[in-house]
Parts: structure tokens; sequence; C-alpha cells
């Protein structure tokens, strides 16, 4: 069989190689000076100070000790590619490329299973193969997104061939669980997700006798199994058995506090949202005096919750600009190019994703609560999920990136369904 005919065959195959050398030209262009900025971002320095202090037998520990204040397999990560290659910024970006390239397969195999199409698995694996922001965030910049999105997604491949599938739904359940673990012990947002998804599994089947609830305990023993190291861990060093970082306190008290109006990074300044700078006020510096990182965590988390309760009218519009934060096409300091970019590709994959949405929904042959278990429910659910968190958190663009998992099948559907729809016209009018 010749090659063209082995890629044929095998769609996979050239999703996979073609993301894989768009991502290889990038970091090239960064490693030879052709592309502005670092490889390295805001967050970098901190993963790879935890990397060197694993490669030297220090354990998971900053240059002060012990930590948890993030999650730990990128630095794990990270510190295994320096075993390899050392500190050398581009190998490391071409591992991740490695891995950013398969993220485009499993996009590819998402489509696949939700639309029964392959018209619109090849046009989904197609976007996922040059969207400038996977490119970026999960494969040139050394920051979890990396390997995030490549745990998330085979995440919810899993999941849904579990749904689909007649034969080894309960493997695909688990493997599902297996997935969202590491995704979660790269970012703890997955563990609200993977709640959120175990909730909905277990609620459908009792409305859908294809799914048996067998099929999401199993989704959870497996993700609460593979926590558990690391929840142990925390316990033995901190006194505290905890899954998550943490960070999550201050993330959250970041998004939620008295001066979240009156400081602003600069390109926030308008409509705010992420507040990485916020300098502590003296209340919060006073409580956090002396504690253990445990205490520091449970009193960022307090005043934040204490800030929403108490000023309820401004949490509700801080949501809107945390969403707006998260959703705007660009930074506003962002190069002409990349502005070119980003107005030209971002509105047309958002814009199918709504329309893919709607014109999915409704084509649906099943009505609530039966259409909880389906595929399009699920990718749907995962979306709003995560507008609902970070609606309560904080907003930026680089946290919409994982979202793309769920967006471009959802806007290759459209655009396939809408040059289906031109040909027959197209066709009746010859």
């Amino acid at each position: 069989m010749s090659r063209s005919g082995i890629f044929r065959r095998f769609p996979e195959i050239t999703v996979f190689f073609g993301a894989l050398l768009i991502r290889i030209a990038v970091v090239a262009g960064y490693a030879f000076g052709l592309f502005n900025g670092s490889l390295k971002g805001g967050d970098s320095g901190l993963y790879f100070e935890i990397a060197r202090n694993l490669l030297a037998g220090n354990g998971f520990a900053t240059n002060d000790g012990p930590t948890a204040f993030v999650s730990p397999l990128y630095p794990i990560f990270l510190a295994g590619s320096m075993s390899l290659f050392g500190e050398n910024y581009p190998l490391i970006s071409l591992t991740q490329a490695i891995l950013s390239a398969l993220v485009c397969v499993y996009i590819y195999k998402i489509a696949e299973i939700t639309f029964a199409s392959s018209n619109v698995a090849l046009a989904a694996g197609f976007l996922a193969a040059i969207h400038y922001e996977l490119i970026l965030w999960s494969n040139a910049q050394l920051l979890t997104e990396s390997i995030y999105v490549l745990f998330f997604s085979a995440g919810i491949m899993a999941i849904l061939a579990g749904i689909q599938s007649l034969t080894r739904p309960n493997l695909y359940f688990a493997i599902s669980g297996a997935m969202f673990a590491l995704a979660a012990l790269t970012r703890p947002t997955a563990i609200a997700v993977a709640f959120g998804l175990f909730i909905i599994l277990a609620v459908a089947s009792f409305f859908e006798k294809r799914l048996q609830l067998r099929g999401a305990i199993i989704f959870a023993i497996v993700f609460a199994a593979a926590m558990f190291p690391w929840g142990l861990r925390n316990y033995q060093v901190f006194g505290s058995f905890t899954i998550s970082s943490l960070e999550g306190g201050h993330v959250l008290w970041l998004g939620n506090n008295p001066e979240f109006d009156k400081y602003e990074h600069p390109d926030f300044a308008r409509f705010g949202g992420y507040t990485a700078m916020i300098p502590l006020d003296s209340t919060i510096r006073q409580k956090l005096k002396d504690k253990t990182p445990v205490e520091q965590n449970e009193i960022f988390a307090k005043s934040a919750w204490e800030h929403i309760k108490n000023y309820p009218a401004a949490f509700a519009k801080r949501a809107l600009y945390k969403n707006w934060n998260m959703w705007r096409p660009n930074f506003s300091v962002s190069s002409w190019r990349n502005n070119l970019i980003s107005y030209t590709f971002y509105p047309i994959v958002l814009f199918g994703a709504l329309g893919g949405i709607f014109l999915a929904w409704k084509s649906t042959t099943e009505g609530f609560p039966a259409n909880l278990g389906n595929a399009l429910f699920l990718l749907i659910a995962v979306l709003l999920m995560h507008i609902l968190i970070h609606s309560v958190i904080t907003g930026e663009i680089r946290f919409r990136v994982p979202l793309w998992i769920v967006l471009i099948p959802l806007s290759a559907f459209f655009w396939v369904r809408m040059f289906e729809i031109l040909l027959k016209k197209q066709r009746k009018t010859l």
C-alpha cells in the first residue's frame, strides 16, 4: 500500500503528523528568534524550580522546602524532560509538540464518536491541527496546558466511548477516570469537572437503559484511587489529606477580594477578571502571618467566600467581567500579527461551535432527561461547567484552551453541515 493510501485509510495518522509538523515549525521559529516572546510563561519559573529539586533528590519542593502549592504532574514531566535534555527549552517544547499532536487525534475521535461522521471528524482534526491557541499554549509554552489538555481530551474521549460502547463500557469509564485524575493532578479544575460528570452519568443511568450506574461508580473509584497517593503525601508532609493544590484558596481570593476593583494588571484594567499581581492588603497579610501553607490556603478561601457573601451584586458583576476576560479574542497588548490571526480564526471557530450546538441539539431525537447520557449533552456540560468555575474564580484567555477540545468538534459539525447544505442547493440548481 502506498503512503498516500495509508493516510487515506488511517486519517488519524494524517491528523497527527500534520499537526506535529506545524508544531515543530513553531518551536523552531521560537528557537531561531523568528517569533517574539519566550517559551517560558509567567508560571514556568516555579515549575522549573520544583523540577530541579526533584532531580536533586529533594522531593516535591521549592528552594524553601516541601510544597503543594501547585499540582505535581507538570513539574514531574519537566523533571523527566530535563533528565533527558537538560534545561533546553526548545527540546522540551518539541516533546510537548508530540503530546499536542496527539491531542488533535483525540479531538478527531471525539468528533467521530459524537457525530458519527468521518467528514466531521476529519474537519475537527484539521481545525485542531491549525488552531493557533492549541499550538501556542499546549505546545510551545512551557506551562501546564501541554499535559493538562492531553489528559483532559483523553478523558473526554474515553467517557464518550464508554457511553457509546455496547461491549466494553466499564473499561472506557475506568480509563476516563484515570485520565481525569491525571488531568486533576496537573490542574485542580479537573476535580470539579470530574465530579460534575460523575453526577451526570449517575443520574442518566436512571433514565437511559444502555447506561448503568456501575459505569459512573467505576469512573469515580478509579479517579479517587489515582488521586489517593497525592493526598496521602500531603497528609504526611502537611498534616492535611488534600487532593487539590494549596493554591486553590489563593486563586479564589484573587477573584473575590476587597481590592479586586481597585487594582488591575494594565491588560485587564477595563474589564478585570484576573489579578495575579494584586498586592495583599494589611488585613489578609496579618491573618497569613506565621501560618502553615494549609492554614494560609484555608484563610484565603474563607476570606473569599465571606467577600462573596457580603457583596453578592459585585460578585455577579465580576462574573461577567471574568468571562469576558476569558472569551475576548486576544490580549490588548498583542502584536498586529497575533491580532490578525486571532480576529480571523477565533470568530470562525467560536461562531461555528455555537452554531454546532444549535444544529446538533435541534436534530437530537432524545428528550430530556434521556439526553443526559448522550455525547452532545456531555460536551455542552463540560463547557458550562468551565464557565461556572471561572465565573467564581478568575478568568484569563489561557483558561479557555482546554475547551477547544469541546468547541472544535462542534464547530466542525456546523461548518461541514453548512457545506453539505450549500452543495445540495448547488446540485439542485444544475
